[in-house]
């Protein structure tokens, strides 16, 4: 079988009749699979070698469909070659043969049937309740390949051709051939109208053809009926945890890849600490342009996700409560809420007196009268206490154990020279370091201390863990987020209004002969420096200075509009402008994020607007075309996979991600589903980008030689201009030398004419 964009090859095996053969296949292994059951119930001597037959069945048929899925495939295009013309020719002319061969040659309702058949033998359909029925068409004169088959108990109980290993087989063939109609149907040359013209390849005697409205037929009665019931079973997304679908840029041209998602995924779906990593990510990805978006996402998913996905699917092959990490943890949650809440109002109910000399932590007696209101409140407090410390310690199985491995992992990487040494003392100290550095367990652990306390010391402590379900809601736990990243510089301000405190109180000591007080106290009679900076520190940040006589000279008014301008006002402001400065900025971040994720697809980053008026519908682009957790599945299935394992396109982006080059495949502002011109140009479209460089650069020279003629058109008339003044001058000058000619003549016919008489006299 021949794999792989080699057009010669493959158009050899199509005009062969291969695809017709795969036809025969199907039904031929359909009507042996029913034979040969029925002939096992008599002869039980034959059940091992049908297992090992029905095995081998099954790997035949994976390898004929992923052959014709091989036949989707297009050879790398480079503009920058001198014979990209030629090949984009070749290589449009082929995918166009290759589509009208397949939609001829394939029976569509065989493909559609087998997606059913054999996703109700997977272990998808283990439960009968979630198997799906097959549509039958009665009055079709076809082989019959509608027919429910059922796994026989001797089957299940096989120990040779296990369960499990005939469960991924069939769920494979089902992706198989799903991919295959959904990589015919949906591809742009599907449409072309060549499909109306005569069959390529003269049939055979017994061979039927097929056309585009029989795979149209096949879609709306049976393919669709099978996303239909996969959605109405489960949700609109479950199949992504199955089958994934991406568009890759090769070359100069989208294609699209099918992929079976690994094993980790299809176990673990939606587990709810895989979706919080996944929501996280969402959040603080790099969204500065598409290629930093791109980059920061596949950088996470391959630094994190992949490693956090098979620690939590190790983790469910572990007996239980390993197996159940993300339940128990959110159930702790969600106790720990409860029980704090419950707490806290049954100690305010009950809680006898107030503030007390005598009181100390752990006498009950003394604040509640009943001995069951203890007894409770000790209930209670044990269930909070085991909360904390479920929530503790399958953090720490869970996520802790999965980043010191990173981070071991990183240090290596970064460290080369140095990795030997984390097999030794070393190695615990970094060990500790990254343990320790975990902020959650720190937070969590902090949790489980407070709750220690609250149980053995005193249950108004319990009132402590109020911030923690405040934290848990979404509104209130930005403002701990926004405490949490000015706490740097409302530290640093607390600094400095206390060294202005100090100055104040120093300036004070020097220049005025008595003390001064505050509005809520007067501190005037301190009697060292240490309980004068102390009630400074007190009360100096809520009063300006109050002074004790009635007379207020010059250096005190001075004194006081500086104190409430710096430390009053200024300080003040500084603080809560720090703390409001940064909750602007997390909503206009925050609105950033959210308008980037509604209305742009996070892979190709087209606007909603865009896709709507070209007629795509911007929801079915983004959870179905472009779908960004299929592409870090699909980065998954390139770490776990084998060289063998991959195909073409697969292995021309595992040479990418291989390098760190995460940019170039992704289909940055380009989708198949937005092309706009028609149909049957389609596939022209890149044959013309040579053509059009060339005529750039024809027009580009024929430009320039415009301005260059034109500039000496400019010249000439402007010289033409100039000579036609000067020939007007010398017009004038001479007209007027005439002028002067003629009155000088004149003047000398005058002259003569006087001189004529007197000469006579």
């Amino acid at each position: 079988v021949i794999q792989g964009p080699n057009m010669a090859n493959q158009r050899l095996l199509l005009e062969g009749g291969m695809l017709a053969e795969v036809n025969h296949l199907w039904v031929r292994q359909r009507t042996d699979e029913v034979t040969f059951r029925g002939l096992i119930q008599d002869n039980e001597d034959l059940f091992p070698m049908w297992m090992s037959l029905l095995m081998v069945m099954r790997q035949c048929e994976i390898a004929a469909l992923k052959f014709l899925i091989s036949l989707l495939e297009e050879e790398y295009l480079d503009s920058e070659e001198a014979d990209f013309k030629q090949k984009s020719e070749m290589v449009t002319e082929h995918k166009k043969y290759t589509i009208q061969m397949m939609v001829e040659e394939l029976d569509p309702n065989i493909i559609c049937d087998k997606i059913i058949t054999h996703w109700n033998l997977s272990v998808e359909a283990r439960d009968p309740a979630r198997k799906i029925l097959i549509i039958k068409d009665e009055d079709e004169d076809t082989p019959d390949t509608s027919q429910m088959m059922i796994r026989p108990k001797r089957e299940i109980e096989a120990d040779d051709y296990v369960l499990v290993r005939q469960e991924d087989h069939c769920l494979e063939i089902s992706f198989l051939c799903w991919a295959l109609f959904e990589g015919v149907k949906e591809a742009k040359e599907f449409n072309i109208k060549g499909h109306e013209k005569p069959p390529l390849r003269k049939p055979e005697p017994g061979e039927k053809r097929f056309t585009a409205q029989k795979w149209q037929l096949a879609k709306a009665k049976r393919y669709d009926h099978f996303m239909e019931s996969v959605t109405k079973m489960h949700h609109a997304k479950y199949l992504h945890f199955l089958f994934g679908r991406i568009e890759i840029l090769r070359g100069e041209r989208l294609q699209k890849i099918f992929y079976l998602v690994p094993t980790p995924i299809r176990s673990l779906k939606s587990q709810s600490l895989i979706k919080d990593w996944q929501v996280s990510c969402v959040a603080d990805v790099d969204r500065t342009g598409p290629e930093a978006k791109l980059q920061s996402f596949s950088e996470a998913v391959s630094d994190e996700y992949i490693d956090f996905v098979k620690h939590q699917y190790m983790l469910q092959g572990s007996p239980f409560p390993l197996n159940s990490c993300g339940e128990i943890m959110k159930g702790s949650r969600i106790a720990i809420n409860i029980l704090t809440i419950v707490i806290t109002m049954w100690v305010a109910l009950v809680y006898q007196g107030s503030y007390s000399k005598e009181h100390k932590m752990g006498q009950y007696k003394v604040h509640y009268p009943k001995a069951w209101y203890v007894l409770s409140l000790q209930c209670l407090g044990a269930m909070h206490f085991t909360s904390c410390m479920l929530l503790m310690i399958f953090h720490i199985i869970a996520k802790t154990v999965w980043k010191v491995n990173v981070q071991i992992e990183q240090f290596k990487d970064d460290n080369p020279t140095e990795a030997h040494s984390v097999n030794g003392p070393y190695g615990v100290v970094l060990m500790l370091k990254y343990f320790f550095g975990d902020s959650e367990l720190l937070v969590k652990v902090l949790l489980a201390l407070v709750s220690y306390a609250g149980l053995t010391l005193d249950f108004l402590i319990f009132s402590i863990h109020l911030l923690y379900v405040c934290s848990q809601e979404p509104n209130l736990a930005k403002v701990f987020e926004a405490l949490n990243l000015t706490s740097t510089q409302v530290i640093c301000t607390a600094a400095l209004g206390f060294c202005f405190q100090y100055v104040f109180l120093v300036v004070g000591f020097l220049t005025f002969p008595e003390g001064y007080g505050f509005a809520d106290m007067d501190t005037s009679d301190c009697a060292s420096l240490k309980s004068c900076l102390l009630a400074h520190l007190d009360y100096g940040f809520r009063s300006a200075p109050v002074w004790g006589g009635p007379e207020l000279t010059w250096p005190m008014f001075v004194f006081d509009y500086i104190y409430n301008l710096i430390v009053i006002l200024i300080l003040a402001a500084i603080v809560s402008g720090i703390i409001i400065d940064a909750f602007s900025s997390m909503r206009a971040d925050l609105q950033a994020q959210t308008d980037d994720q509604t209305n742009n697809c996070f892979i190709c980053s087209i606007n909603r607007s865009v896709m709507e008026r070209k007629m795509v519908k911007f929801d079915h682009h983004v959870f179905q075309e472009h779908y960004m957790w299929s592409y870090a599945r699909f980065l998954m299935r390139l770490e776990m996979a084998t060289d063998a394992d991959l195909n073409g396109l697969e292995s021309y982006v595992q040479a990418k991600v291989k390098v760190q080059d995460f940019q170039s495949w992704y289909p940055i502002d380009k989708a198949l589903s937005l092309e706009t011109e028609d149909d049957n140009k389609y596939s022209e479209k890149d044959l013309r980008v040579k053509d059009l460089e060339e005529l750039k650069t024809v027009v580009k020279q024929c430009t320039d030689g415009a301005d260059a003629q034109m500039t000496n058109v400019r010249e000439l008339k402007a010289g033409m201009k100039d000579t036609r003044e000067s020939l007007k001058n010398m017009e004038f000058a001479l007209l007027q030398l005439q002028g002067d000619v003629q009155k000088k003549a004149d003047q000398l016919a005058a002259a003569q004419a006087q001189a004529v008489p007197q000469a006579k006299d």
